[in-house]
């Protein structure tokens, strides 16, 4: 997981976000069954549309016994 503070956040703020798939890799083989590394992008903003945060996780989404 990796985050970025791009400004400073404030107790009066209001925040929203938005998901996004980002990266989907090839497909791999692995010892839980084949599957793909997922990557996916939160994105906070401020009530003034300000890029607040950025965080971005990437996971293992497999079918078991493939």
């Amino acid at each position: 997981m990796a985050q970025k503070y791009h400004r400073p956040q404030f107790p009066w703020d209001h925040l929203t976000f938005t998901y996004k798939v980002t990266e989907v890799s090839p497909e791999k083989k692995t010892g839980l069954g084949n599957g793909y590394f997922v990557t996916t992008t939160f994105i906070f903003t401020n009530q003034k549309g300000e890029t607040v945060v950025t965080q971005s996780l990437t996971v293992l989404k497999y079918r078991i016994g493939s």
